[in-house]
């Protein structure tokens, strides 16, 4: 059997979503990859003597931190960019992720009402 023109697009749409889910999703496990890293940075961080120096990577180049505190603070600003970044994602993701279940749904009633599927 033969499928519509317009099934043929609902189809290469629902393929065109799954590909954007699977791109989120790989962005959002980055993120929080990132979100990991910097949480272990900062335990790590807490452990070193203030006397000691301490180098902050700028671009490609290491600069001496003069204060530990001032490092600490700016990387618990990363660290709550980077929580509200990966909240938003999982909330957009789960979005994707019910619109595709719906589309998925919708596209095989119409291939089982075409005889395809």
């Amino acid at each position: 059997m033969e499928i519509s023109s317009q099934l043929q697009q609902e189809i290469a749409q629902f393929q065109q979503l799954q590909e954007q889910y699977q791109l989120f999703s790989a962005q959002r496990a980055q993120m929080e990859f990132q979100f990991r890293e910097l949480e272990g940075t900062l335990e790590k961080l807490s452990k070193v003597d203030d006397a000691t120096p301490l180098y902050q990577d700028i671009g490609s180049i290491l600069v001496r931190v003069k204060e530990k505190n001032s490092l600490i603070e700016e990387l618990n600003e990363k660290k709550e960019t980077l929580s509200r970044r990966v909240q938003s994602m999982k909330q957009q993701e789960e979005r994707l992720k019910q619109r595709l279940e719906s589309m998925g749904t919708e596209l095989n009633k119409k291939l089982q009402g075409a005889g395809i599927a």
